[in-house]
C-alpha cells in the first residue's frame, strides 16, 4: 500500500456534520466544565496538580513507547538524581516543564499560541532525550516519514513537505487564534490537533507536543481555569484508534470521524478525571479530621498538604517546604507513620535524608480509566 500524503488544502475542513459535532461539543463542554468546577471550588487544588500533571505526562509518553510509572518518576525526583541516568524520567519531566513554559509565556509575557510559544515548549521537551540532537525548538528542514521502515516508499504516512512548513504553521496559527464559538472551541480544538500532528512540524517530539498542546489551548480558550486537563489516559487505553483516525484525516479526507472520536474522548477523560479528583478530595477530607484528631498544632495540616502536592519526598524537602524545625519534622513524621499515612521507603544514610511515600495518594494515581469509552 502506497504512503499516505499530507493533504494541506483540506485545512480547515468544510464539509463535516456541524449539527452533530455541536450535540457531542456539547457532551464534552458539560464533561470538562463539571471537573473544572469541582477544582475551582477546592480550597487548595495546587495540592494536586504537580503530581496530577505528571501523571499526565507519563501517559503522554507512554504513547510512543516509553516506559516509566509514576512512583518510580515521584520518588527519582524526590531523591533529586541527575535526570540523565533514566532518559523516560526525563522526558515526563520535560513534559511536565514544558506545559509550565508555555503557561508562563501566556500569563505573565502575554503571548497567544503562537510558533514562538510551540518551539520554546519544544526546546524543553526534547532536553537531554531522545531526539536531542534533532533540532529542538527549530521546525524541520529536511524530510521525514512515517512507519516502521527506513524505505520511503515503505512508509505508512508522509508529512507536509519541509519547505511548506512555515506556511502550513502559519495559517494553524492564524486559525488557532481566530473567531471563536461556544462549544465550536472543542471542535476547533480536535481540527488543531490533527492539523498539527499531520504536519509534523519538528524532527522529533511531535506527538508530546501535539498533546501537550490540548490543555494548553484549553486553558488558552477558557474553557478551563488552569492547564489541567488530563486527555492521554484515553489516548493510550486507545492507541490505534487515536492513530487510525488522525491518519484517516490525509487519506480519505475524514475529518468527521477523528473530531467525533476527539470529542468523545474528551468527555469520556473529562469524566475520569472528575472521578479521580473526587477521590483525591475525599481522601484529603478523611485524612484531615484524622490529623485534626491527633496533632492540633496547624503543622499537622501543612504537612498534609505537603504529602499531597508531593507524595514520595524526603525528610529534608518536608522541612524546606513547610518551614517546619528539625524536631517537629521528625515528630510529625513518627506520628505520620505510626497512623498509616505514610511509609518509609529508604532510611537515611550519611547525608543522603530518608525517603517517604504517600500510598493512599499512589493507589489513586496509579489507577488506570476504569473502562475505555471506545465503544461509546
Amino acid at each position: 500500500m502506497p504512503p499516505v500524503h499530507y493533504r494541506k488544502q483540506g485545512f480547515p475542513p468544510k464539509n463535516i456534520d456541524i449539527l452533530r459535532l455541536s450535540i457531542l461539543a456539547e457532551r464534552a463542554a458539560a464533561s470538562v466544565s463539571r471537573y473544572d468546577g469541582f477544582l475551582h471550588v477546592l480550597p487548595n487544588p495546587v495540592v494536586f496538580m504537580f503530581s496530577l500533571t505528571t501523571r499526565e505526562a507519563i501517559f503522554s509518553t507512554r504513547i510512543e513507547g516509553t516506559r516509566a510509572e509514576i512512583d518510580e518518576v515521584l520518588e527519582f525526583e524526590a531523591e533529586e538524581k541527575d535526570k540523565s541516568i533514566n532518559p523516560d524520567y526525563e522526558e515526563v519531566i520535560n513534559y511536565r516543564n514544558a506545559l509550565i513554559l508555555s503557561t508562563d509565556k501566556i500569563l505573565e509575557e502575554k503571548l497567544p499560541i503562537c510558533g514562538r510559544v510551540m518551539r520554546e515548549a519544544h526546546k524543553v521537551l526534547m532536553q537531554g532525550v531522545r531526539g536531542r540532537n534533532k533540532s529542538p525548538g527549530l521546525y524541520r528542514r529536511e524530510p521525514v516519514w512515517i512507519g516502521n521502515d527506513i524505505i520511503l516508499e515503505n512508509a505508512k504516512f508522509i508529512p507536509c513537505n519541509w519547505p511548506e512548513i512555515e506556511d502550513a504553521m502559519g495559517q494553524l496559527e492564524e486559525y488557532i487564534n481566530s473567531d471563536r464559538i461556544p462549544y465550536a472551541d472543542y471542535i476547533k480544538l480536535a481540527i488543531i490537533h490533527a492539523e498539527f500532528e499531520c504536519i509534523h512540524p519538528f524532527l522529533d517530539g511531535n506527538g508530546r507536543l501535539g498533546r501537550l498542546l490540548i490543555p494548553l489551548i484549553m486553558f488558552y480558550y477558557g474553557l478551563i481555569t488552569s492547564p489541567c486537563f488530563y486527555i492521554s489516559a484515553y489516548l493510550e487505553q486507545n492507541r490505534d484508534m487515536y492513530y487510525e483516525n488522525l491518519l484517516s484525516v490525509s487519506r480519505d479526507g475524514n475529518w468527521q470521524g477523528w473530531i467525533e472520536f476527539f470529542l468523545k474522548a474528551v468527555e469520556f477523560q473529562g469524566k475520569e478525571n472528575f472521578r479521580q479528583a473526587r477521590k483525591i478530595w475525599d481522601l484529603y477530607g478523611s485524612l484531615k479530621e484524622r490529623v485534626l484528631g491527633i496533632i492540633k498544632s496547624p503543622n499537622g495540616i501543612r504537612t498534609l498538604d505537603f504529602i499531597f502536592e508531593k507524595p514520595a519526598f524526603t525528610s529534608t524537602q518536608l522541612r524546606e517546604k513547610t518551614n517546619l524545625s528539625e524536631t517537629t519534622a521528625k515528630d510529625i513524621l513518627k506520628i505520620f507513620q505510626k497512623a498509616g499515612i505514610i511509609l518509609k521507603k529508604q532510611n537515611a544514610s550519611g547525608n543522603k535524608p530518608a525517603l517517604y511515600i504517600f500510598p493512599e495518594f499512589y493507589q489513586i494515581l496509579q489507577e488506570t480509566n476504569q473502562y475505555s469509552g471506545a465503544s461509546e
